[in-house]
């Protein structure tokens, strides 16, 4: 079953392609209703029963160290999508004591729900910025025996793995320290009944192994290896598109915010808060509604088309610019969780991701506000620009929700080239909110797009009487002078 970009799986936009895994064909794709990059892993035919029985039984882990399952379809699995690099040694004691530490913790966390890997090696463990990530576990062999100790004589082979740089030989030597061949003896008695019982006792038997210890050569190499891994991580970290930041000279491509609360107060103002914030950048620059408007023209859609994930991916990829940002808001009861994000739609992989929660309703504006600064300094701008800039971008903006939500609207009226009704709705966000300087900004070109100068330069003036105090490096206050100056 191949995919191209743009296809639609369920929730899931297919990205970009990622290889083979153990089961098919791997994509990267953006999960709609999560507002993150998943890992979608699609079988040529349906998940046989006993499959489908296990997986469904992992998607509810919740574990760090545990790759996460969030869907269990008919022929796919939709995982956490984890960037690292396979586990390889020989580490050093401190780093296979705390990454043995990870593993037996996530199998211990998956043996009292009563599931076991089945095949832990290598290769189904990832070395990530946040420490282990253990794989396939309880999908890779959904038919093995119900038993923690075959686990526990695997985890034994692993463990001499990431101590030594290879595997158990048969004339093996015993390791340094001794009580951590102790453990390891353990781990590999042939009879199950004379191993570690389970993936908590053995747990408990590392952390008694001492850390410390004589200087010895072997712990020497270990250091040597694990700054070779680190290293590898940090070359992996500078090719991967995911942190490459963005230049002066990059237009992105602004999407909705996806709206999981029930709370229509949502529908497209979050998008026009996160405009705000990321329009009065000194670095960034966002595509114009105007250029929107031609491109959906271009391509055959309406002009009230809502600028979907999959709608600003394909102006991107159509302008040929590098990445979209879209965003996300859950209501998780007590608070809400705001997720943004941006992506580049070439290649499908994430540029920068934000996550914050506001307390309430109320709290929202200024959680998006938050989000837009942290992308904006993982996306290259400078944090001294952030924060000039910031005490005068919060003056021009509003804290009233029903203010923006009508803002937003007059600027979806304007995007479909309607500048004459975007009128009314700007003028009912000053109403709400007088002081809302960028409003009054919107109005004034609203007014200059309908040539009703008159009207446009009372706009204006109002605006930049609200703007007195304003850093003169604000965006919009150096074009709104620009226009101003040139009503006729």
């Amino acid at each position: 079953m191949a995919l191209a970009a743009g296809d639609r799986l369920g929730p899931y936009e297919i990205l970009a392609p990622l290889g083979a895994g153990a089961r098919g064909e791997v994509y990267r794709a953006l999960d709609t209703l999560r507002q993150c990059d998943v890992a979608i892993e699609i079988s040529a035919a349906p998940f046989p029963e006993n499959f489908a029985r296990a997986a469904r039984a992992a998607a509810a882990f919740n574990h760090p160290h545990i790759r996460a399952l969030y869907e269990v379809g008919p022929n796919y699995l939709a995982l956490e999508l984890v960037e690292g690099v396979p586990l390889k040694g020989p580490l050093s004691l401190p780093e296979t004591l705390r990454f043995s530490h990870e593993i037996c913790d996530a199998l211990d966390y998956a043996h009292q729900r009563g599931v076991m890997h089945g095949d832990l090696k290598p290769s189904n463990v990832l070395v990530t910025h946040q420490g282990i990530k253990v794989l396939d576990l309880g999908l890779a062999k959904a038919d093995v025996e119900d038993d923690p100790r075959s686990d526990v004589h695997a985890f034994g082979a692993l463990l001499y793995e990431m101590l030594m740089g290879r595997a158990i030989p048969e004339d093996r030597r015993p390791i340094q320290p001794p009580a951590l061949e102790t453990v390891l003896r353990k781990c590999l008695e042939p009879d199950p009944a004379q191993r570690w019982q389970s993936a908590g006792e053995l747990k408990q038997a590392l952390v008694a192994v001492p850390r410390g210890g004589a200087f010895r050569r072997e712990y020497l190499i270990g250091a040597v290896a694990v700054l070779m891994l680190i290293l590898g991580l940090v070359l992996l970290v500078m090719q991967f598109p995911s942190y490459q930041k963005l230049s002066d000279k990059d237009v992105l491509v602004l999407g909705d915010f996806g709206n999981a609360t029930g709370d229509a107060i949502f529908d497209g103002t979050l998008r026009a808060a996160l405009a705000i914030q990321l329009e009065q950048s000194s670095f960034l620059k966002i595509m114009s509604d105007e250029r929107v408007r031609e491109d959906l023209q271009a391509m055959g859609r309406v002009p009230e088309t809502r600028m979907t994930n999959v709608i600003a991916h394909d102006i991107c990829v159509r302008e040929g610019q590098k990445a979209m940002i879209s965003g996300a808001i859950v209501d998780l009861g007590k608070t809400f969780a705001i997720t943004v994000q941006a992506v580049n739609c070439q290649i499908g992989s994430t540029l920068a991701r934000e996550q914050v929660q506001a307390e309430g309703r109320e709290q929202v504006l200024d959680a998006v506000a938050k989000a837009a600064a942290g992308i904006r300094l993982t996306l290259g701008e400078p944090r001294s620009s952030i924060q000039q800039l910031e005490p005068s971008l919060h003056k021009m903006t509003t804290a009233s929700l029903p203010a923006l939500q009508a803002y937003a609207l007059g600027r979806a009226q304007r995007r479909q080239g309607n500048s004459r009704a975007s009128v009314g709705f700007f003028r009912h966000a000053i109403d709400v909110d007088p002081n809302f300087a960028i409003a009054y900004l919107a109005l004034g070109r609203a007014w200059a797009a309908e040539g009703d100068p008159v009207q446009a330069r009372k706009s204006y003036q109002d605006f930049l009487a609200l703007s007195r105090g304003v850093d003169a490096g604000l965006p919009a206050l150096a074009q709104a002078k620009q226009e101003f100056a040139a009503l006729k």
